[in-house]
């Protein structure tokens, strides 16, 4: 029904993409391209990028929502942001 495709992606600095392996080998693209993988293997899902301290930290934020921007303006099929509270 649902998939987290981008979880917590943002670096602690709260401005750039966590160093994941994910990033190391398939480049800064790698969270466009976890979309548009999980969508071609479940049209029907809802997917979501989802992140944590985005309720306490400004900074953090503006990242996530300039992330979740960029990917839908570049035809991403993002359904929505999750923020973790726990």
């Amino acid at each position: 029904y649902d998939w987290d495709v981008g979880n917590e992606p943002i670096a602690a600095d709260n401005v750039s993409l966590l160093n994941s392996i994910f990033l190391q080998i398939i480049g800064p693209d790698y969270i466009d391209s976890a979309f548009v993988w999980a969508h071609a293997a479940d049209p029907g899902a809802k997917l979501y990028l989802n992140e944590y301290q985005v309720m306490v930290q400004s900074t953090r934020t503006t990242t996530l929502l300039n992330l979740a921007t960029g990917l839908r303006s570049r035809g991403i099929p993002v359904d929505g942001l999750g923020f973790q509270s726990h």
